[in-house]
């Protein structure tokens, strides 16, 4: 029986793997980060001519997109301290960790609040409901930052210190950038430190995915309105290009 020996091949296949993570975290993710910020830079200075949004909509789609490049711009930013060789001070590497997972979770909930107030101004056209009145988006808003806010605050390291009486330093907010080659957790010798883990994944789960699903619910237009536009532009597609045939 012929035995073959696959050691060289692992250590081929880690060293592409290895220079595929280092490409695409010092070159790829960059440039897609620098691409994006330029574009929301773009967009909000488009919608600074826009005079018919209402304003309401207008600064929500503003803090949409400032949320979305302080997303970008902390993802590169966090990578750029990784290649520095910054990983040895946890401080700097927890802060960027936080500044990512706070930024996506704003950058969620404003999309949801723009997709809900846009429905309820149809709803409003339609049935003679009320539309939405700029003081309750703005009451909104500050409660969705002052509770991503709360949420993260146990992972600041001062505060952490002051709470659980020690220092770990694993920054569960950087779990995602840090494991999305091979999907490890670090070993934990504390409890505290698996309590830490659970709480973060679990939260980060509900916050960014589960809770805006369940709360869409509340708003059954939104699954039937593209639908509906969809289908009226089929049709008036299939009805002008009748006209054209018969024309023609």
């Amino acid at each position: 029986m012929v035995k073959f020996d696959l050691v060289p091949f692992r250590s081929d296949v880690d060293e592409v793997l290895k220079e595929l993570k280092v490409t695409t975290e010092q070159l790829v993710i960059p440039i897609i980060a620098y691409v994006g910020i330029a574009a929301n830079v773009l967009v909000c200075c488009l919608l600074r001519c826009n005079k018919q949004m209402r304003q309401s909509s207008k600064i929500l789609l503003h803090f949409l997109l400032v949320s979305q490049m302080c997303y970008l711009a902390s993802v590169a930013v966090y990578l750029k301290l990784k290649e520095l060789d910054y990983e040895h001070d946890h401080v700097v590497m927890n802060f960027a960790g936080i500044a990512v997972s706070a930024s996506q979770i704003v950058a969620v909930w404003m999309l949801f609040l723009l997709v809900t107030e846009n429905c309820k101004i149809l709803q409003h056209f339609k049935s003679g409901e009320k539309p939405p009145v700029l003081w309750k988006t703005m009451c909104k808003i500050t409660f969705t930052l002052l509770f991503v806010l709360a949420f993260h605050l146990p992972f600041v390291p001062h505060i952490r210190v002051a709470l659980y009486q020690f220092n770990n330093l694993i920054s569960p907010c950087s779990l995602p950038l840090d494991d999305h080659w091979d999907f490890t957790l670090p070993k934990q010798d504390e409890p505290l430190d698996q309590f830490y883990l659970l709480y973060f994944s679990v939260g980060y789960i509900v916050l960014t995915y589960a809770l805006p699903y369940l709360l869409i619910g509340r708003y059954p237009n939104l699954l039937t309105l593209p639908m509906n536009a969809t289908k009226k532009s089929l049709n008036l597609f299939m009805t002008t290009g009748g006209d054209f045939c018969i024309l023609y």
